[in-house]
């Protein structure tokens, strides 16, 4: 009995924390493309956003990092990414009357990482060879909204995003910060 007690109370919690109402869904989408610094190079982001309620939004995108790994290496190692997300962003909190809209989320991510060069010229070699990479992600990011584009309420805003990624399976370690700016047009 006390199980079953803790369980509802935690059900009536989640329902209520994520607030889901069938009168609130709305079709509103996005597009969104940012560029940013990551810990050893550069990224570039695209993705298409879904509100699934008032303060949730569904995301899957795809991203490409450059790095240059290990610097102290005789020559610079490159590595490429490109992977996918999938997310899921919670609105937290609303600022300006919603101008500023700061999100909380987490996702899932896989793709392939590209060793751009297994063999230097000291003879260092690097067994791992280019290959598929998966793993997981929490992030915060702040939404502005800029301009509206037309008389149906279509707008763009400012998007500044920090996430902290966890690969499995890469040369590059488990952990990865990176942080992006772009535009987002919302539909």
């Amino acid at each position: 009995m006390k199980k079953k007690n803790q369980l509802l109370i935690l059900l009536i919690s989640c329902i209520s924390l994520f607030n889901i109402n069938a009168q609130e869904l709305t079709e509103n989408e996005a597009f969104d493309l940012s560029f940013g610094y990551e810990q050893n190079g550069f990224l570039g982001r695209f993705s298409y956003n879904r509100k699934i309620a008032r303060n949730g939004m569904i995301r899957f995108g795809g991203q490409y990092n450059y790095e240059v790994f290990d610097k102290n290496l005789p020559e610079d190692l490159n590595i490429n990414l490109y992977f996918v997300n999938l997310e899921y962003y919670h609105n937290i909190l609303n600022l300006g009357r919603g101008d500023i809209v700061i999100s909380l989320g987490i996702g899932a991510l896989g793709g392939y990482e590209e060793i751009t060069k297994n063999e230097f010229d000291n003879g260092f070699i690097i067994e791992k060879e280019s290959d598929i990479f998966y793993g997981f992600h929490g992030g915060i990011e702040i939404d502005k909204f800029l301009a509206q584009t037309d008389k149906r309420g279509n707008y763009l805003s400012l998007i500044i995003n920090a996430r902290e990624n966890y690969f499995l399976e890469s040369l590059l370690g488990n952990y990865q910060f990176n942080a992006s700016l772009g535009i987002r047009y919302n539909f």
